[in-house]
């Protein structure tokens, strides 16, 4: 009996610890790289067109990559990104939150953005083009990242999963 809890225990230890490898390794893997945005994306606001120099020019973006295979409101926890938006403009943070978004239901995703009051510029990537150039992580937890002006990756990591995470990214803003 001992023997089975002893080989439990440490099949558990051995689990946790090459996870953890892994997720060091894609943040290592992902600290300063630059994500690449094609010339022929498309970005809109709400359905609407809009101008995407302005957009990507900021000094800080924090970018998710969302293939909406699955459940789409899960995938795009609309009004997560509407409530943390609010407190980036009272705390007048210059940072402009995109979603590059890889569907086959647009229309879905601007009722959304309009029902959630969280109009954001939204990358229509009808190709996966965005993915194919940068090959994202695999697990969506690592499909948001805090980019500098450069495009270039400060910070990787969901902030609407852990307090602790957005408390970093607001650092990094601040700076």
């Amino acid at each position: 009996m001992r023997n089975i809890v002893f080989f439990l225990l440490l099949f558990i230890i051995i689990g946790c610890d090459n996870r953890q490898k892994h997720l060091v390794k894609i943040v290592q893997t992902w600290q300063n790289k630059q994500i690449i945005f094609p010339d022929s994306i498309i970005i809109k606001i709400a359905g609407r067109d809009t101008i995407s120099d302005d957009i990507l020019n900021n000094k800080y973006i924090i970018f998710n990559y969302i293939d909406t295979t699955g459940c789409l409101p899960c995938h795009l926890k609309l009004y997560d990104w509407h409530c943390l938006k609010k407190e980036i403009d009272s705390l007048n943070l210059k940072v402009e939150i995109i979603f590059s978004i890889y569907s086959n239901d647009y229309k879905t995703i601007e009722t959304g953005q309009q029902i959630n009051h969280a109009e954001f510029p939204t990358i229509y990537d009808y190709n996966n083009e965005m993915n194919r150039i940068n090959s994202f992580p695999e697990s969506t937890l690592f499909r948001t990242f805090l980019l500098d002006s450069n495009k270039t990756v400060l910070l990787i990591g969901n902030p609407l999963s852990s307090k602790y995470l957005w408390e970093l990214y607001k650092e990094k803003i601040k700076t």
